[in-house]
């Protein structure tokens, strides 16, 4: 389970740590993808099994409805998979950084079943907006 939240760098060379206490989870390959909306713009990252499960509930809605195949789409549309390197960091795909509009202070945040990398200004705001923090 991943909880907490952790300030870290996005490099030269668009790689950014995963937090230390995660890092044994991510064995296997790491699933990036888009935030779910312009609201939550970050990048949310999946160890395999989270992947499966939201794979899992993503298939569950079929695609019969225009809605399920957005869902589909937003999912493995914008998924990389990715693998860590020998310092415990993610090389994060040019894409996923500008569109969750990640610069150079980064923060990731836990979500349970995943985390996210969140511009750590863009995360203050969101906060703020929603009350929840200065």
């Amino acid at each position: 389970m991943f909880f907490g939240n952790f300030d870290h760098t996005l490099d030269d060379k668009n790689r950014i740590s995963i937090p230390a206490k995660w890092r044994a989870m991510f064995d296997a390959p790491a699933y990036l993808t888009i935030g779910p909306s312009a609201e939550e713009r970050c990048i949310v990252v999946y160890a395999k099994e989270g992947f499966t499960r939201a794979y899992e509930e993503v298939r569950a809605l079929g695609t019969h409805s225009k809605e399920a195949r957005d869902k589909h789409r937003e999912l493995f549309g914008n998924a990389h998979e990715v693998v860590k390197d020998g310092s415990g960091r993610l090389l994060v795909p040019t894409d996923l950084i500008t569109a969750a509009g990640l610069d150079k202070e980064v923060l990731a945040v836990g979500a349970g079943d995943w985390f996210e990398y969140w511009d750590k200004a863009t995360y203050t705001a969101y906060k703020a907006a929603r009350g929840t923090g200065p």
